[in-house]
């Protein structure tokens, strides 16, 4: 069981890498300012005995800005799959305890200030957990 943990854990490191190697498919040049808009950071990956969820944040070249995503990789899936969109900030994913829901936050809301939300990671939207007058800047 250890064994196939620690290969399931490597398999995923992998594809995180493979996700923020974007630059070097390209021709040595000097580095560009606007290079880095093709960076892809990877950050907080969350381990579950069904996958891992990690966030994926990259700048709008456009806005100006920064957008993050929610990404899993299932145990018995070979690709990374999208899981959150749109011109929002999604991060701190945490597993429920029954492995097929995630808790993160998120500033999606109409308000933009940043909310709990919750994803099934069956498929669906993602719902709004609690609802407050103030931003969430961490939970557990």
């Amino acid at each position: 069981m250890r064994y196939l943990r620690n290969t399931f854990l490597n398999s995923c490191l992998i594809t995180i890498l493979a996700l923020t190697a974007t630059l070097h498919a390209q021709t040595r040049r000097a580095p560009q300012p606007e290079d880095l808009y093709q960076l892809k950071t990877v950050s907080d990956p969350q381990l579950s005995s069904s996958g891992i969820v990690f966030v994926v944040t990259t700048t709008s070249e456009e806005k100006q800005k920064d957008f993050s995503h929610l990404w899993w990789l299932g145990a018995s899936e070979a690709e990374p799959r999208q899981l959150t969109f749109g011109e929002h900030s999604n991060y701190q994913p945490r597993f429920f305890p029954d492995g097929r829901r995630i808790a993160f936050l998120s500033d999606r809301g109409e308000d933009e200030k940043t909310g709990l939300y919750v994803l099934d990671l069956r498929g669906g939207e993602a719902q709004p957990l609690i609802k407050t007058d103030q931003s969430i800047s961490d939970f557990t």
